[in-house]
């Protein structure tokens, strides 16, 4: 049985039961989730890329799809981070996560810290949502090198495409051709259609600053190759990214399945003691 049925399988029987999935059953303090250090979010941006592009998720009227791997061969950059909502009164959403380029030699550059803000629905009881940002054109991804970004007023954004289910491994369809962003959205193995219009990116300047040892460095300069990170730091980060980009099925220097933000389980009410 492929990886994907296998994990449609445990996502479903979950859904009818009303369990949660063995991922989904850790419990953490919403503490854990908010920023940490590059290398950590850098961490967190593999397991979120593994779970959209290898493990799969529930779409609505859907089984099980994955994002399309050969959506991260023609792109040319991507924002990997999780929203995180630990008061379920409040409306407001924060997050944290990288941004990377693709350089002109093909290969992929350091990452930039972002943190990220944003107001979701009241009727929503999403807490963890991971996000992944497609940029398809070079001038959306110095978009958001600036610290003014909102999504649906600086960049324009579509959902991006799924597999056909009648289609090969390359056959996808969407919409959403002439946008120059896709956003792939989700929570606790479900697909979401979270309309993140003003969602708010900025530079995570001061870790930016502590992880490439220069003051004021900006994201368009990390992203352009002019900043170098230490010698193996987000290799776990880098590994994953490769095994997509080239499409080798080789996952086993990703990270373990189900340890992404958006596989866990923030209890509610008191956002800084959470058990299991």
């Amino acid at each position: 049985m492929s990886g994907l049925k296998a994990r449609a399988l445990e996502l479903l029987s979950a859904a009818k039961s009303g369990d949660p999935i063995q991922s989904l059953k850790r419990s953490v303090d919403a503490q854990t989730l908010w920023p940490e250090s590059l290398d950590r979010e850098a961490d967190n941006a593999a397991s979120i890329l593994r779970s959209f592009f290898v493990d799969g998720f529930i779409v609505p009227y859907r089984t099980a799809s994955s994002c399309p791997q050969e959506i991260i061969k023609k792109s040319q950059g991507l924002a990997v981070f999780h929203v995180l909502r630990d008061d379920l009164r409040s409306p407001a959403a924060s997050g944290s996560g990288v941004i990377l380029a693709r350089s002109p030699d093909g290969k992929w550059s350091d990452t930039a810290g972002i943190l990220v803000d944003f107001d979701l629905p009241k009727t929503s009881e999403l807490e963890v949502i991971d996000v992944v940002l497609v940029f398809r054109d070079k001038q959306s991804l110095e978009a958001i090198s600036r610290d003014d970004c909102v999504l649906g007023k600086t960049l324009r954004f579509s959902p991006g495409p799924l597999p056909k289910s009648d289609a090969g491994a390359e056959g996808y369809s969407t919409d959403s051709f002439l946008a120059p962003v896709w956003i792939y959205a989700k929570s606790k193995g479900h697909s979401i259609d979270l309309k993140l219009d003003g969602l708010k990116i900025y530079q995570a300047q001061d870790e930016n600053d502590r992880y490439y040892g220069v003051h004021g460095i900006s994201a368009k300069e990390i992203l352009s190759g002019q900043a170098k990170g230490p010698s193996g730091g987000a290799s776990t980060l880098r590994t994953t990214i490769t095994a997509l980009d080239t499409q080798s099925g080789d996952y086993s220097g990703l990270p373990a399945s189900g340890s992404c933000p958006g596989d866990k389980r923030v209890r509610k009410g008191n956002s800084t003691n959470v058990t299991s």
